[in-house]
Order: structure tokens, then C-alpha cells, then sequence
């Protein structure tokens, strides 16, 4: 078996015949980066070559295209669920919008007959009516309450998404309009005619 000393030795003659090929051989060229090579596996038990590490780099450079593929495709598809989150979110602020100016609108028109009837017996009709009406409000944010909080958790993993401060907004007005509702609830109730 040849030992350490001996390959040393021949590594040595090796590359002083490739030096003296000079820097533009072609074969001084392939030889680029082999000795170091020759050198580690003398000096670690190693058996490896160029083609090796060429193989090995070829191999992890595949499998890093096909991880980036992989993401890139990934990327696309949680941009699209972005757009497709970022449309339903426009359509929300519309709903909540209307609805919104609706509440606000209904809120004033029950203040104005709460005050035309205050002092005056309510009748039971008017009273369920009012009484529905506001507990309709009232289920109505619940229920938009609950649906933005499950989008918000879709997007717990993204917390910076510009979706989930729209979200947020959407969750405090519906628990506003819902407060408002609950409060003129509350102010109903002591005008609850005595037949009820």
C-alpha cells in the first residue's frame, strides 16, 4: 500500500509537471482546483474528486431550482388569494358603508319617534316593531363581527397584511353600530308598555 509520505511525493511531481506546462495550458486549466482536492484527501483519509464535487454541486443546484419553483409558485398563489381577499374587502367597506349610513339613518328616525311617543303609553305593535328591528341590528353585526374575525385568522401568519387593518376597521364599526343598536334597545325597554 503506497502511504502518505508517497503521495505526497507524487502530488508534488505532478503539479510541477502541469506548472511547467505554464498558466495557458489547457491541461494546467483542467487540472484547476484538483490538487487542492488531492491535498484534503491525503490529509483527511478522503476519496473525492472533482467530478464529485461537480456532481454534488450539480445535484444541490437542482434541488435549490426546484424548492425556488416550488416557492415561486407559492408566491403566486398567495398573491392571488391577496387580490381575491383585497376585492372582498372593498366589497365589505361597500356593505359596511351602506350599511353604515343605514344604521345612522334608522338610529335618527327611531330617535325622532322615540321622542314623539316619550311620556305616552307605547303601543305593543310599535314596540315589538322597534324591538325586532334593533335586535336585527343587533344579530346582524354579531354575525359580521364573527365572519371578520375568521378572515383575521386566516391571516394570523400575516400580520402586516394591508387586509387585516381593513378587517380590523370592518370589526369596529359593526361592534359600534352594534353598541349603538344595544343602547337604543336598552332605552326601549323602560318604555315597554305594560301589556307586553
Amino acid at each position: 500500500m503506497v502511504t502518505k509520505t508517497q503521495e505526497r511525493a507524487a502530488l508534488e511531481k505532478i503539479r510541477k509537471i502541469v506548472n511547467d506546462l505554464g498558466e495557458d495550458s489547457y491541461v494546467a486549466t483542467a487540472f484547476e482546483g484538483c490538487f487542492e482536492i488531492a491535498e484534503e484527501n491525503i490529509n483527511n483519509d478522503w476519496a473525492c474528486s472533482m467530478l464529485q464535487r461537480a456532481e454534488g454541486n450539480a445535484n444541490r443546484a437542482a434541488a435549490m431550482q426546484n424548492r425556488a419553483e416550488v416557492a415561486e409558485k407559492e408566491v403566486e398563489a398567495l398573491k392571488a388569494k391577496v387580490a381575491a381577499l383585497q376585492d372582498e374587502l372593498i366589497e365589505s367597506e361597500k356593505d359596511y358603508e351602506a350599511a353604515h349610513a343605514a344604521a345612522h339613518e334608522i338610529a335618527e328616525q327611531k330617535d325622532a319617534e322615540i321622542a314623539a311617543i316619550k311620556g305616552q303609553l307605547m303601543s305593543k305593535k310599535l314596540y315589538i316593531g322597534l324591538y325586532n328591528h334593533l335586535t336585527g341590528i343587533i344579530d346582524q353585526a354579531n354575525e359580521r363581527i364573527m365572519a371578520a374575525s375568521e378572515r383575521l385568522a386566516d391571516l394570523a401568519d400575516c400580520p402586516n397584511d394591508i387586509a387585516v387593518a381593513g378587517i380590523l376597521k370592518s370589526m369596529k364599526a359593526e361592534k359600534n353600530r352594534r353598541d349603538d343598536a344595544q343602547q337604543m334597545l336598552s332605552e326601549l325597554e323602560h318604555l315597554e308598555p305594560e301589556s307586553i
